[in-house]
């Protein structure tokens, strides 16, 4: 019969590779499909490939963010009270802080995104630009979740090699 340790145990793993998910997920965005997007030489087509991804992006990158939060903050609560639960609790701040940095940063750039026929009335710069400006913007979330990543590595090997 598992103990509310092994589940608080099993929440840290699960609250790792989702952070890492998470982490991976934004950072090819950057990396990759922006980049690719901006080579394209109409906006138009940006345009019409932002619209093709962001919303299947948006639903898959939210689960997996939300998930990385709650297990980490259970994992968290289950957890030893160590120093070392002390990074869990970290690692999940950080996860937590993407959600109204998403809200107040990024969203309102998507809505205007999202209204396509608006956007079109814009015009060609103005999309160029709104596109650059959204990749600057979705790079705090690599940032943010890169930290995460990091902090959860340190506390399994702290976990593996003690050192505080």
């Amino acid at each position: 019969m598992a103990t509310l340790e092994d589940i608080g145990l099993l929440a840290r793993i699960c609250s790792t590779f989702t952070t890492s998910v998470y982490f991976g997920g934004v950072l090819y965005s950057i990396a990759v499909e922006c980049p690719a997007r901006k080579q394209m030489k109409n906006p138009l087509l940006m345009l019409d490939n932002w619209h093709e991804t962001f919303p299947r992006a948006m639903n898959t990158m939210k689960a997996v963010a939300l998930a990385s939060f709650y297990s980490g903050a259970l994992g968290w609560y289950l957890g030893p009270n160590t120093k070392g639960n002390q990074l869990v609790l970290g690692w999940t701040g950080l996860m937590m802080i993407i959600f109204p940095w998403t809200k107040l940063g990024i969203m309102p750039l998507n809505y205007q995104l999202l209204d396509y026929e608006g956007s079109k009335k814009k015009g060609e710069a103005w999309i160029q630009k709104s596109m650059e400006e959204w990749a600057w913007r979705h790079s705090v979330r690599v940032v943010l979740s890169g930290c995460a990543t990091c902090v959860a590595a340190v506390y399994w090997t702290n976990i593996v090699k003690q050192f505080f």
